[in-house]
């Protein structure tokens, strides 16, 4: 596995979601990672990853494609909303790489 298809999500291969259980190169990685803690890894890959970029994202796509007024309460609300829901990721992304990393291949 190369290195640029390690995204520093846990997941280093997009097939691992089908395999269900990590190769040696994810194992190490995510040892690595599990080592900052739960509460760490919500906070960066949950809130700061997906919750804070998928706000961005959503707030200049509406802006442009759905304009509203006052053009501000969308961008507040979606970075509310997105990085609570960023919380529900993070914990399901490491249940589930947790689970995978304690089963034996």
């Amino acid at each position: 596995m190369t290195e640029s298809n390690n995204r520093g999500w846990g997941i280093s291969s997009p097939d691992l979601l089908i395999r269900g259980f990590m190769d040696i190169e994810q194992r190490e990685n995510w040892a690595k990672i599990r080592k900052e803690g739960r509460e760490s890894y919500v906070l960066k890959y949950g809130m700061l990853y997906w919750g804070m970029t998928t706000a961005l994202l959503f707030s200049i796509a509406t802006y442009f494609f759905m304009r509203s007024d006052p053009w501000f309460i969308t961008p507040i609300i979606a970075f509310i909303v997105f990085p609570l829901f960023g919380v529900v990721f993070g914990l399901v992304t490491w249940a589930s790489n947790e689970k995978k990393y304690r089963q034996k291949d």
